[in-house]
């Protein structure tokens, strides 16, 4: 017996909800056409799929603002051996071009005696 009452009182809900459900307003004012209802389903719809893919571009963004910030150290470190890498490069540079200075004075030196 006390099954029945259960399944009285779930029936009873369930009628209630359905109730509530049908006597949802759709909308205002004059009669509501088919082709109108379409287009109401389908710009929610739209603004349902723009609304997922803003929330995918911001979750991706965070990700990659994420894994940027993981590896930033890392990345530091490659800048700053790649300035490094270019500072002795330059330094090589100059110190050769110094070189071939003195080799063409002291060439000249020797030409003009």
């Amino acid at each position: 017996m006390e099954h029945m009452e259960h399944t009285k009182a779930a029936e009873e809900v369930r009628n209630a909800r359905r109730r509530a459900q049908s006597r949802r307003q759709v909308q205002k004012g004059d009669v509501l056409y088919v082709s109108e209802a379409r287009e109401m389903v389908k710009r929610k719809e739209d603004a349902d799929v723009e609304k997922a893919e803003r929330d995918l571009r911001r979750s991706l963004n965070a990700q990659k603002k994420a894994n940027t910030e993981l590896h930033r150290p890392f990345l530091d470190e490659i800048k700053a051996m790649a300035k490094a890498r270019h500072a002795l490069r330059t330094q090589k540079r100059k110190a050769s071009r110094l070189i071939v200075a003195g080799i063409c004075k002291h060439a000249r030196l020797h030409k003009l005696l």
